[in-house]
């Protein structure tokens, strides 16, 4: 046997296990953060996803109670029951994002499913299902004034999200 010592052998052998564990390596590496960044990207869609589905909530119920108003005839105890759908489809959204969001957009969405609870509540105690009509338009102030409120909170959060990206 030729005259190696024994360091040298060691040696190259770490080199060559060295050498083949840095790809490897680096390709786990690589999963780990492209998982990450995918995970990140799938959890701010559905944050975007909420906070439009808890806005298109908001201005459906806005548009069922007006158009309530101006409806006289036998449905309007279906129409009465999609307002009340559309606003807890709102307290949906907004647990959703409170759920995931940051406490600003949180407490915003909060009270604009509390201004559309507020609203569907209002269209109940206006509407007389004797008649199959409304006696008077809520006022629909409140709703108004929480989705821009929110509306401008959620443009806020998602713009510093993007800055921070």
């Amino acid at each position: 046997m030729p005259d190696v010592p024994l360091y040298t052998a060691v040696i190259s052998g770490l080199a060559a296990v060295a050498g083949a564990a840095i790809p490897t390596a680096a390709s786990t590496i690589q999963n780990i953060l492209t998982a990450r960044r995918d995970r990140r990207d799938r959890h701010e869609a559905d944050r975007r996803q909420a906070c439009v589905e808890l806005v298109q909530a908001a201005e459906d119920l806005r548009t069922q109670v007006a158009n309530n108003h101006d409806y006289h005839g036998d449905e309007m105890a279906a129409r009465l029951a999609q307002v009340r759908a559309f606003a807890a489809r709102a307290r949906i959204q907004a647990v959703r994002l409170s759920l995931a969001a940051p406490a600003e957009l949180s407490q915003s969405a909060q009270e604009l499913a509390n201004a559309a609870t507020q609203l569907a509540e209002a269209a109940e105690i206006w509407t007389d299902l004797q008649r199959g009509a409304s006696a008077k338009l809520p006022d629909l102030s409140n709703l108004d004034a929480r989705v821009a409120a929110f509306r401008a909170v959620a443009t806020q959060n998602a713009t510093e999200r993007r800055e921070l990206g």
